[in-house]
């Protein structure tokens, strides 16, 4: 497929603030019966000399040449277990598939709103057997040669972002609908044929001082038969059944400045009021899993200290370490055990790989790289 000639345009990503209170579940199924959660309160880390170090090994991204690289703005991507990386560009709402070494593959999609086209796609996904995208309003199926087979209303439309995840029998989209309830769910459960099971996980009304509802978001990622929920503007992780209860809550000791002051600021600009987000303060921008190794990674943003905190938990919630990076550090771990991220800074959209090692390998846990799996 031909990418089409564009103007380059700078990704910008509003999130918003989340309390989850309870976890429950809409009418279309029964919660399951309550149980105690788990709180995990860690005060230090388990590793606390370990710091990481990444390596890059792989930047994909140019101006012009070659053309299947010439992205204009690069939003989600998604890691297959062999490393071969799918990458959605939102403005040609192209997804554009690379093999392990770099080499280009394949497209699919194209902007449109014809038989396997995307007009609005803002996440992507990987389950067994397919790909996924969130295309608002709708979801969309295809098989893992991009040839489109099914699409679904979404059945809400979030105000803001929302996120997507898959494991080999599920999708999960979380966002607060805001047409819905003052309080609802924040979390979205599909097959894989894209029919609804359930929602759950409720979130407080959070409202700014002209009465209007921020939007309300999270990261989740499947682990076995449960998932990894985080709020993208409170340190928390929880840890859900697929049913929607509570089974452990993880925190850990911090000093991140996550609500440092007002969220929604007034602004005068020139004879136009406008309402905008404080974003000095630090906010989740990334959580991933890598099965193999079971370990579970927290990417937080700190726009005041301008830093990159990367923390790493095991499953059971225990704090591992703690290491603290740049601003241009990677914010996913794809499931080949390799740090990603996706990057502006050159005035294009670029994709850049990362080997994940450490700077004092005997003081950090094994199982945290490629190379120590191997």
């Amino acid at each position: 497929m031909t990418r089409p000639a564009g103007l380059l345009s700078t990704l910008v990503a509003c999130t918003s603030l989340i309390a989850v209170t309870a976890c429950q579940t809409d009418s279309q199924d029964d919660a399951d019966p309550p149980s105690s959660a788990v709180a995990y309160d860690n005060r230090q880390p388990e590793y606390p000399e370990c710091q990481l170090m990444f390596t890059e090994e792989l930047r994909l991204g140019t101006l012009e040449e070659p053309s299947e690289q010439a992205f204009l703005r690069l939003i989600s991507l998604a890691v297959a277990g062999d490393g071969r990386m799918f990458l959605l560009d939102a403005p040609d709402g192209l997804v554009s598939v690379f093999a392990d070494n770099g080499d280009y593959l394949r497209s699919f999609g194209g902007l449109g709103e014809g038989p396997g086209q995307l007009a609005n796609p803002t996440r992507i996904a990987l389950g067994a057997d397919r790909i996924f995208l969130v295309d608002m309003p709708r979801l969309v199926a295809y098989d893992t040669l991009g040839e489109a087979l099914l699409q679904a209303p979404l059945g809400f439309r979030p105000q803001g972002p929302s996120f997507l995840s898959a494991d080999a029998t599920h999708l999960y989209v979380t966002g607060l609908d805001p047409q819905g309830q003052p309080t609802g769910p924040i979390v979205r459960l599909f097959d894989h044929n894209l029919e609804s099971i359930r929602a759950f996980g409720y979130v407080d009304a959070i409202y700014n001082e002209r009465d209007a509802l921020l939007t309300s978001t999270g990261r989740v990622v499947p682990v076995g038969d449960s998932l990894w929920f985080s709020p993208v503007f409170d340190y928390s992780l929880r840890l859900l059944t697929t049913s929607g209860n509570l089974v452990r809550e993880v925190a850990r000791s911090h000093s991140l400045p996550f609500n440092p002051g007002q969220f929604v600021e007034e602004r005068n600009e020139g004879s136009v009021s406008a309402v905008g987000f404080n974003m000095e303060r630090a906010f989740m921008t990334g959580l991933s899993v890598h099965p193999s190794s079971q370990r579970t990674w927290v990417f937080i943003r700190d726009n005041i200290a301008s830093r990159i905190v990367i923390d790493v938990f095991d499953h059971s919630g225990r704090w591992l370490l703690s290491s603290e990076h740049s601003l241009d550090a990677p914010s996913h771990v794809g499931s080949d055990g390799r740090a990603y991220r996706l990057s502006e800074e050159a005035g294009y959209s670029q994709l850049v790989r990362y080997r994940i090692g450490s700077q004092t390998p005997s003081a950090c846990p094994h199982g945290l790289s490629v190379e120590a799996d191997g």
